[in-house]
């Protein structure tokens, strides 16, 4: 490992608790302690990536969604911790069982019995972490905490640990479209890069604030390839009256098919009330394939949306609104020109 301080290059033994035998510095990550391989520099790598140099503010969370992309899409099925003990234990029963059914046929049932039930066990505990990254979410956000601490900052362009969206509160023009997101960390991030007012949106983090808005406004929805974000995209248009609204995505269906995309996994999690009124409401337009991803535990959240990329698409979306209206705007996007509206 590169020492991010004085740039030595340090064996294990040489970064005994985290801290660099050769400047006597600490730091944050150690490459041992995940099947990540994290370390400092790598973080601050991928921090300098998702803020184009510092230009792009983001979350902990966002950063935490970047670092693990690679890993999920990679390894499918990551082992947890003890699986590797038990196939030793597995291997060495069977190997005990061979022996024994020779000296003791009785006592073979026994090791019959010890190998039925190791044998599930390993597989349960190879298969149950699919879709999950292997540095938990306040994991990592403990780390980042230590962060500020070794290095006196954040990494660059992180907003601070826990922020919320700081939401303007403007006069009701009936003009102004709202934009829904109930994702905090996806709120923080587009307030703090001035996405709302540079866009000519009203920024909302609830659907309940759609009903109070002047009716002439359209209404776009950010939100999870999810179970929630389905019933959120429903409540949006419950409030609407009557309004357009543009679901931006996730959609369920891009997330279930794109394997580019963070895409966890956590069955026990499903609520599995909401799933079948989902399956019961006409105006859901999900296929079974959906449903049953869905059913399994599947989600994807749109924290895990490149920050650049969050901002492009309510730019595009936008912008699209923007030249319905406009037949000059509507033929240079024909040609191709993306023209972003003034903040």
């Amino acid at each position: 490992m590169i020492c991010p301080h004085c740039s030595a290059s340090l064996l294990h033994r040489e970064r005994y608790r985290n801290t660099c035998s050769k400047c006597r510095k600490p730091f944050v990550f150690e490459p041992r302690d995940t099947p990540m391989r994290l370390h400092d520099l790598r973080v601050q790598r991928f921090a300098d990536r998702i803020s184009d140099g510092g230009r792009i503010a983001y979350t902990d969370t966002q950063l935490w969604y970047a670092v693990s992309r690679k890993y999920l899409r990679e390894h499918a099925t990551i082992p947890a911790p003890g699986c590797l003990v038990a196939l030793l234990l597995a291997v060495l029963g069977v190997v005990a069982l061979i022996v024994v059914a020779v000296t003791s046929p009785r006592s073979a049932i026994v090791f019959v019995v010890v190998a039925a039930v190791l044998g599930p066990l390993t597989y349960w505990r190879l298969v149950r972490r699919k879709g999950r990254p292997p540095v938990s979410r306040l994991r990592f956000h403990v780390a980042m905490f230590r962060w500020q601490q070794v290095y006196g900052r954040l990494p660059v362009g992180m907003l601070a640990l826990g922020a919320s969206p700081q939401l303007a509160e403007p006069e009701q023009d009936p003009a102004t479209p709202l934009l829904v997101c109930a994702d905090a960390d996806v709120a923080a991030c587009l307030a703090a890069n001035g996405v709302p007012p540079r866009f000519g949106l009203r920024l909302v983090t609830h659907p309940a604030r759609v009903a109070s808005w002047p009716l002439a406004a359209p209404v776009f929805v950010l939100r999870d390839a999810s179970i929630a974000g389905e019933q959120l995209v429903l409540a949006v248009r419950q409030r609407a009256g009557g309004r357009p609204v543009v679901d931006l995505g996730l959609s369920v269906t891009t997330a279930r098919q794109n394997s580019t995309l963070v895409r966890l996994c956590l069955p026990r999690a499903v609520d599995r009330a909401a799933l079948a009124d989902l399956r019961a409401t006409p105006t859901v337009s999900l296929t079974e394939a959906d449903f049953d991803w869905l059913a399994d535990g599947w989600w994807a959240p749109i924290a895990a949306i490149p920050p650049d990329r969050l901002i492009a698409t309510v730019a595009a979306s936008t912008d699209r609104l923007a030249a319905a209206g406009d037949p000059e705007r509507a033929a240079a996007r024909r040609v191709g020109f993306l023209s972003w509206p003034a903040g």
